[in-house]
């Protein structure tokens, strides 16, 4: 028992045993690191606004292929294909695939703009993912696990620093948000693979100078499937936009 009581404090007065809490991070570090390595997978992600001026919610599903490139379905927006810089999306009006060189919009209009900026706004959830175990001020991984596609999955849970709070806000929305406290907290699931397949956020934002006082609640959840088996086909309409040569105007000449 001496012995015992002798190494604890040993312990204590070293820091040769890590924290719990520091190792949960960097188990969720290899779990993050190792999805933002997925050669491709099917995704969907949900986002509410509960409260303030304008409440709504809205969805967005797609595919990611590292080789090809990656799509999604957005609300109000339609089907959206992404190739690095380029963009290819139905025209508001037209109703035909248009591809958007940088640097510009699907349409001169105030509409057109709007869903080019939506559009370039849009990101695979892995880069969201992106140094996730650095977000939280507190980290543990629960003792129980949870079933998603019918596996195990170990679950990690803690509060968020305010900006990584804030980081996990649509730019759209966060920029009406900047005079405002925001706090969160947020859970992630890995599956036995090591892979993060869901992800979810809790952020209340307080904006005190508004009166009345607005409270606004934005939970958002993004869900991953079928990692490494996800194939992106390219409809013959979008490749023969790609193929089709395209000046770019944010280069110099």
């Amino acid at each position: 028992m001496t012995a015992t009581i002798a190494i604890a404090f040993a312990i204590l007065a070293t820091g040769a045993a890590p924290w719990h809490g520091q190792n949960d991070k960097q188990e969720l570090g290899r779990a993050v690191r190792k999805t933002e390595s997925l050669d491709s997978y099917l995704f969907a992600e949900r986002l509410a606004l509960e409260g303030g001026p304008a409440p709504g919610a809205f969805e967005v599903t797609g595919l990611f292929d590292r080789e090809v490139g990656w799509r999604c379905d957005v609300e109000r927006l339609g089907r959206v294909y992404r190739f690095d810089k380029k963009i290819v999306m139905k025209h508001p009006e037209k109703g035909a695939w248009t591809l958007v060189a940088p640097g510009r919009s699907i349409d001169d209009g105030p509409g057109g703009v709007q869903m080019t900026a939506a559009a370039r706004n849009l990101v695979p959830p892995h880069e969201q993912f992106r140094r996730l175990e650095e977000r939280f001020r507190t980290i543990r991984k629960k003792t129980e696990t949870e079933k998603i596609a019918g596996k195990d999955c170990a679950v990690y849970h803690g509060d968020l620093a305010e900006d990584a709070a804030r980081d996990f806000i649509p730019p759209g929305v966060r920029r009406l948000m900047n005079h405002g406290r925001v706090t969160g907290d947020a859970s992630a699931w890995v599956n036995p693979d090591g892979v993060v397949v869901r992800l979810r956020v809790h952020i209340e934002i307080q904006i005190a100078s508004s009166d009345p006082p607005v409270r606004i609640s934005a939970p958002r959840t993004w869900e991953l499937s079928s990692p490494d088996q996800a194939k992106l086909d390219i409809p013959a309409e979008v490749q023969k936009l790609l193929e089709t040569p395209q000046d770019d105007p944010t280069k110099k000449k």
